[in-house]
């Protein structure tokens, strides 16, 4: 793992013994036996992604615990395990000193501080608003990525910093004194519990987070070349994740497997689609004639069927169905086993 830890790892240790309590072996076998995306619960319980309160209080429900307990250690639960603890704290503190020696090592984590005092609780908040890629954006944030010199001048035009602060540490950072004093103490900050610590910085801090300020000053990083975009980028997301994200209302923090490269407009005026709202999903079974690895084309802004158009419906564990209505529309009930996941505009095909 190259990345600075994004999770609390004492909450880690406490969903595994959650987890162990339960009678699940591994988290693989717990988050197919739930219909969890299983490398994001894995990752949870690695502390290499951060666990929102809303998804420990999934967890807490199916593993039978309390969720006080899971989220904050307040009252009783499962004994964690020592060693696993004792492994954590190991991590972290070869992590801390690595960072001390390579001020490089911390981009990462400026990075994400940058982003969060701009005033964005997400990647996907600030690539909505910046028109960064989400998924680069991420990678950069969680240190898969190194950050180059370009991407560092993109990011310290877009959330009003120095961009050698962002790479190097070096100083000035392009804050206000009272912040830059500040810097070393919340570098760290991250999480729920610690929106406070940001907020009573808000005020130093002239406004960068309206989206139509920081759109402003990303096109300039561009080269001349790409003053209009040559491409639309679709992503592909794997059905396993469709259903839970149709179910919570959005599906803006699915995973994406890829990204597809459509001639400019193409998508809105051949195929019909509304972008961003269009993506790519894999059947992986035979559907109405669908081979295993061709995929469909959807605009998920389309969730009321329509006579003479066809829909693509999600089940739970990423199956799809295809309906054609014949007269009339066709709302999909809340508490059916299928979401509406919507109008199919398209097929890439693998003959």
């Amino acid at each position: 793992m190259s990345g600075a830890y994004l999770g609390d790892p004492s909450m880690a240790n406490r969903l595994q013994a959650a987890r162990k309590q339960a009678g699940f072996k591994s988290g693989r076998a717990a988050a197919l036996h739930f219909g969890w995306s299983a490398a994001t619960y894995c990752a949870h319980e690695t502390a290499t992604r951060y666990l929102h309160d809303e998804t420990a209080k999934i967890y807490a429900s199916a593993f039978k615990v309390n969720a006080q307990w899971l989220l904050r250690a307040i009252g009783d639960g499962p004994t964690v395990d020592p060693v696993r603890e004792a492994l954590f704290r190991n991590k972290m503190e070869r992590k801390a000193e690595r960072a001390k020696n390579d001020p490089a090592a911390s981009s990462c984590r400026r990075l994400r501080l940058a982003r969060r005092l701009a005033g964005f609780r997400s990647t996907t908040d600030a690539a909505k608003a910046t028109g960064l890629m989400r998924t680069t954006l991420s990678a950069h944030e969680t240190g898969q990525n190194s950050i180059s010199d370009k991407m560092a001048r993109l990011y310290a035009e877009a959330f009003r910093v120095s961009p050698e602060w962002l790479t190097t540490g070096a100083l000035p950072s392009g804050y206000p004194p009272e912040i830059e004093r500040q810097l070393p103490s919340i570098i760290d900050t991250y999480g729920e519990s610690d929106k406070v610590a940001l907020a009573n910085l808000s005020h130093l801090l002239p406004a960068i987070g309206a989206t139509a300020e920081v759109r402003k000053v990303v096109p300039p990083v561009r080269s001349a070349a790409q003053k209009t975009p040559k491409a639309d980028m679709v992503p592909e997301i794997a059905g396993r994740h469709l259903f839970r994200g149709l179910a919570s209302g959005s599906l803006a923090d699915a995973p994406q497997e890829h990204m597809w490269s459509f001639p400019h407009r193409y998508v809105a005026e051949v195929l019909g689609g509304s972008l961003p709202a269009t993506i790519i999903v894999a059947p992986g079974l035979e559907v109405e004639g669908l081979n295993r690895a061709d995929r469909i084309i959807v605009d998920t802004s389309a969730r009321t069927a329509v006579a003479g158009e066809i829909f693509v419906l999600v089940d739970r564990y990423g199956h799809f169905d295809l309906i054609k209505p014949q007269a009339g529309q066709i709302v999909v009930p809340e508490n059916s086993r299928l979401k509406m996941l919507g109008k199919k505009i398209g097929r890439v095909t693998s003959r």
